[in-house]
Order: structure tokens, then sequence, then C-alpha cells
């Protein structure tokens, strides 16, 4: 949706860094479009302020106009959805029993026999452990209460229920919501400021949310001020200066534009949660989570078109740009408290 096409009334121009507010910047990413979904007709540019770094995406949609660019958008399907919480296609079911019987004690023999790959294979257990966003195990007796800022169809907070937690969800998007209510999850349209400041919560999440929101270190504080005193907090977004940025450009799916309005590295995230007081901040090596963006981007770039050329040349650049490095991976991911 370029101004030409729709008018000045439909997007706005980031005249000033959203972070430091300085108005000088450069282009990273040149016309951007949204070649993901293509939910509307838009083409822009990625910024980068030359004082902080941060970079960010410019016109913008209004606020009045930013349904439209979610019409259809993943986090709307129902596919697999039969009346229960999980998915009947999600592989969290498989292994329902071991998180039934590590969470919950609810003994059983495919539990116990996951419990054991989860106690001597630590590849068993980050797999296990990364499935439900590295919750910890609550305590006998306590029903932790957990919310996840822009839940979506309620995947994960299904998930979450089923270790033991009493979950939670919030959606700006009214369609995501109501599928997440057919699940019997506990789900409303609003956002994170509209809760009273003495709700407290054991866990937050937010996974793939931060860079869809006009401004991160609100929507930070505003977690920060909900979560209970040495409690948990997740989250998770792409990472502007991966491997998979440089190699593949505007078919990065990590743009994913006129969605993403903010786009984080590792180092920038990581002070921007030390900043806003989160304690025992902590970087993942979330490889997996990197090798989807990595897919999803062939995808984009190639389509139809894809041969064992283009997957040589990729593979080459990835490793050109060190992928498997920490600070190169497609995703930052961190765990901290309160």
């Amino acid at each position: 949706m370029n101004e030409s096409d729709q008018g000045l009334d439909i997007v706005k121009v980031v005249e000033r860094c959203p972070m430091c507010g300085c108005c000088e910047y450069e282009v990273v990413v040149s016309a951007v479009e949204d070649n993901v979904i293509s939910a509307v007709d838009y083409t822009g540019n990625i910024l980068q302020c030359v004082a902080c770094k941060h970079a960010f995406l410019s016109p913008v949609l209004v606020e009045d106009s930013l349904h439209m660019a979610y019409r259809g958008y993943y986090t709307q399907s129902a596919d697999g959805i039969q009346g229960g919480e999980v998915r009947e296609n999600d592989k969290f079911k498989f292994f329902l029993e071991f998180y039934r019987s590590h969470y919950k004690g609810e003994r059983s023999k495919k539990g116990w026999f996951f419990e054991s790959l989860y106690k001597f294979f630590p590849l068993a257990r980050f797999f296990l452990d990364r499935a439900v966003r590295f919750l910890a195990t609550p305590s006998a007796g306590h029903t932790p209460r957990l919310l996840d800022v822009g839940c979506g169809s309620g995947d994960f907070l299904a998930r979450a229920a089923n270790c033991g937690y009493k979950v939670e969800g919030l959606d700006f998007d009214p369609a995501t919501v109501e599928i997440a209510k057919s699940r019997g999850l506990t789900v409303s349209v609003s956002e994170i400021q509209d809760l009273p400041v003495d709700e407290k919560f054991d866990a937050i999440t937010l996974s793939h949310v931060i860079e869809h929101v006009p401004d991160p270190v609100a929507l930070l504080e505003n977690i920060y001020q909900r979560l209970k005193p040495g409690c948990y907090f997740y989250i998770a977004t792409p990472n502007f200066q991966s491997a998979g940025r440089c190699v593949f450009g505007r078919n990065w799916r990590g743009c994913d534009v006129p969605r993403h309005l903010h786009f984080f590295n590792t180092r920038s995230l990581s002070k921007l949660l030390e900043t806003v007081g989160f304690a025992e901040v902590k970087s993942v090596y979330d490889l997996p989570q990197s090798l989807g963006i990595i897919k999803s981007s062939i995808d984009l770039k190639y389509g139809a078109k894809r041969s064992i050329f283009n997957l040589i040349w990729v593979t080459f650049s990835l490793f050109r740009y060190r992928f498997l490095a920490s600070e190169r991976l497609d995703v930052s991911v961190f765990k901290c408290k309160r």
C-alpha cells in the first residue's frame, strides 16, 4: 500500500528514530513489500538510525488501517482444532504424556520413557524445554499464573495449560482471539497496558510480538510492572544482524512488512531488557527456530524456481556470514527475570 495509490491518510512517514529520537538515518533495505501474505499493496524501506543503530520501518500503516495487514495471517489459522486444547497436527501432542508427567506429576509409561531421555540426553532436554519456552516446573501445590502477550490463536497457551499453568492471553486481533476462545482458553482482545497495574503474573511470554508494536519500550515496561519479583520473562524476535538477513535482503522472512515495525539484534535487545530493569538476562541459542526462518526465506526468494544450485549458493553464503554464530542466528531469544 503505497502513498500515491492509497492516500496519505493510510500511511505515515517515520521521521525520527522511535528509540532515541534522532532524525538522521540511512536506508539499509529498500523497496520492501508484503511478500509474505500480500494482504496489502505496500512498498517501504527499512531504515537504520545513525546514532543508536536501531532499525525501523517507514512509512508505516496508521493505526486505523493496521488490521488490513493481518487479513489471512498465519495466526488466524484454525487447522487441526477439533474442540480440544492442543491442535491435532501439533507435534506437542505426541509428547503430551511427558509434559503431564514432568510438570504435573501424572505418571505413565510413555511419560517415564521421555523423562529418561530428558534426564540423560541434553539435546532431548533442550527440545522438550524449548517447546514450552523453557517454563519452570511448578512447585507442589502451586498453580503459577502465566500471561502470553500477543497469544494469537492460543497454541502456546494450550501447551502451557498442560504443564500445570493457569494461562491467560492478550491479542489485538479479534479473529485470532475467537479461535483461542473456541479452545476453552481465557483470552481477550486487549493490550497489556489495559490491565490493572496490580495484576501480577508468575510468567509472561512475548514471542515474535515486540517487532509489531509502535512503542517497544512501553511494552516491555508494562510487562515488567506486571511480573512478580523474581519471576520469569521470555522474549523472541527476528535478529536483524543475522546471516539470513544479509543473504536474503528484502526476501528475509524477518522483514514481514508492513507488520514488522522494528528490527532488533541480539545485542540491542539485551541492552534494552537490562535498561528496562530485567535481571539475569540470558541469550538462548535457538538454532532450530533460526533454521525455520531461513527455510521460509528460501521459499520467499525462490518459490517454485528453487533448485539445487540455489540451495548450494544459499548454504555457501550462510557459512560466509557465520550463520551458526550466536549473534548471527536469525532469531534473538532471551530468558530473564524481574
